[in-house]
């Protein structure tokens, strides 16, 4: 019953969504040293939606919708051919935790308001 309300669903995936981004970010950062380490590029939310549905019933979201893999890097820094830059990343780090807490406030509030209409 509730899985059928879309907002809560399209929550749910920007939650999981913007999880899988903070991962992948920490883990540019966390690589940013490291020689001929190639960073992982995330697509947008909205490329995610295009390949996955918000009644997606399998609970999980697709590593391949969330990596953007048509990315070729464009700038490489010496001497280590390590394309990762430590404030691009960090930024990006920031807009997904920003991201994830819009999600989390948003699933408060349908869940508040499906309590409200059942008297509860």
């Amino acid at each position: 019953m509730f899985n059928d309300i879309q907002l809560i669903g399209l929550a749910d995936l920007k939650l999981k969504y913007s999880a899988r981004a903070q991962n992948y970010a920490a883990q540019n950062i966390a690589n940013a040293d490291t020689p001929g380490y190639s960073a992982v590029r995330i697509n947008s939310f909205q490329e995610f939606l295009s390949h996955v549905s918000p009644q997606d019933s399998s609970g999980r979201a697709h590593t391949d919708a969330i990596i953007n893999n048509n990315f070729a890097p464009d700038h490489y820094s010496e001497p280590n051919q390590n394309n990762v830059s430590l404030e691009e990343a960090m930024i990006e780090a920031n807009n997904y935790k920003a991201s994830h807490a819009q999600a989390v406030a948003i699933s408060k509030s349908a869940f508040d308001i499906l309590r409200l209409s059942l008297g509860r």
